[in-house]
């Protein structure tokens, strides 16, 4: 299995959590935005999960 893929199964693994509620309380404070909720607008990636701008590559792929 590609890295890649791995990285992505995890994502959505820990956004599934974080929807039912079923993860740590300390990691329920965070504030995961739909983009749905962002723009007034239909957009392509609006089920997609908002994410702000990075300055580097590296940043794209940490929890913060």
């Amino acid at each position: 299995m590609k890295i890649d893929y791995q990285l992505k199964l995890q994502e959505l693994n820990f956004f599934y959590k974080y929807r039912q509620d079923s993860v740590p309380v300390y990691l329920l404070d965070w504030n995961i935005i739909p983009n749905y909720n962002i723009h007034s607008h239909d957009t392509r990636k609006a089920t997609n999960i908002h994410t702000s701008m990075t300055r580097h590559e590296f940043d794209k792929k940490c929890i913060k």
